[in-house]
């Protein structure tokens, strides 16, 4: 027992030799309990997230919008663009009822519906409308316009022979040929005011008249005789267009033909004028009036004989002025079988 203790206090003095020599012992590394080490990191976290929080502005709490309908974009409605009528020249408009241009369809004055024309043959339509709108069509700027047709040839547009004030009537012609092409064919027209605006005939103003022919091999329509000049060498029967009706008959008779004529005058004129008559079949004869002698206006005029057949036959009919000019038309043809 004597000698453990002697060693251990052997061994307690060698301890403070070395101690006291200078040299030290490198201390061990610490243990570090996990505890301790969770609760650091978990601190470090914390601070970390605090100072997030502290540099990151607080959102402002703002109420939500409340949400607004869009707003409603109504359109403008724009009045509806009337109906282009298409002529061989271009586009046109059509005038409303507000423009106060109206017409009344009164009469085919020449070339009723169906009237039998040769192929290739000329001849004058003349339409009688009366102004039943609030505007007076004024000569200088109305004019009868071409809207469509199938074969027929004519102008693209004619002059007003005068003005007409609402209420007035007014004889509108104009000069067409017949298709080669045998059948019914139809052309339509329309007027033109002073705004370039089409209207025409029917209950609201916008319906177009028209003129129905049927061509046919050897019909009573003649073509337009050549323009007549008085003493003085000016014009003063610018056209003349005769046709009789029927031209062509099968049936009881006598039979009523009635023969219409159509003439221009360049200015006021008195006329004596006469029909002259004739036929290829023998023993075939009628009766015609005599001369007349009558005064007429500048522009259209127009004149209508009826003429009694009783008997079979074939035959042509001429107007013809002897004076102030000598002016003949061309014949009209017809044909007439009895039974």
């Amino acid at each position: 027992m004597k000698r453990i203790r002697k060693y251990g206090v052997i061994l307690l003095l060698l301890s403070v030799v070395l101690t006291a020599c200078g040299g030290k012992a490198t201390p061990a590394a610490p243990t570090e309990d996990p505890s301790i080490v969770r609760t650091s990191a978990a601190s470090t976290a914390l601070a970390r997230l605090t100072e997030i929080a502290l540099l990151t502005p607080s959102p402002t709490s703002t109420t939500a919008p409340t949400a607004t309908s869009a707003p409603t974009n109504t359109p403008t409605v724009s009045p509806t663009a009337p109906t282009a009528a298409v002529s061989p020249t271009g586009a046109l408009s059509t005038a409303g009822a507000a423009t106060g241009d109206k017409a009344e369809f009164v009469a085919d004055m020449t070339i009723s519906d169906g009237t039998e024309i040769a192929p290739g043959a000329s001849f004058t339509k003349t339409w009688r409308l009366k102004n039943v709108g609030t505007t007076t069509w004024l000569a200088s700027h109305y004019t009868l316009v071409h809207i469509s047709n199938d074969a027929i040839s004519g102008p693209a547009s004619v002059n007003f022979p005068k003005d007409v004030a609402p209420g007035e009537s007014v004889d509108l012609s104009v000069d067409l040929k017949a298709p080669t092409t045998t059948g019914s064919h139809i052309s339509y027209w329309k007027l033109k005011n002073d705004r370039s605006l089409l209207f025409g005939i029917g209950p609201t103003g916008q319906d177009s008249f028209y003129v129905q022919i049927k061509v046919v091999v050897g019909t009573g329509t003649t073509q337009l005789a050549p323009t007549a000049t008085n003493s003085n060498g000016a014009g003063l029967v610018t056209a003349t267009n005769i046709t009789i009706d029927p031209a062509t008959f099968t049936g009881a008779c006598p039979k009523k033909h009635t023969i219409t004529i159509l003439f221009n005058l360049v200015s006021a004129s008195t006329l004596t004028y006469k029909l002259e008559a004739g036929s290829d079949t023998p023993g075939f004869t009628f009766t015609i009036p005599g001369a007349q002698t009558n005064s007429f206006p500048a522009g259209q005029s127009t004149l209508v004989f009826d003429l009694d057949l009783s008997s079979s036959g074939s035959g042509w009919v001429k107007f013809h002025i002897t004076s102030p000019v000598d002016h003949v038309s061309l014949p009209a043809t017809f044909n007439l079988t009895c039974e």
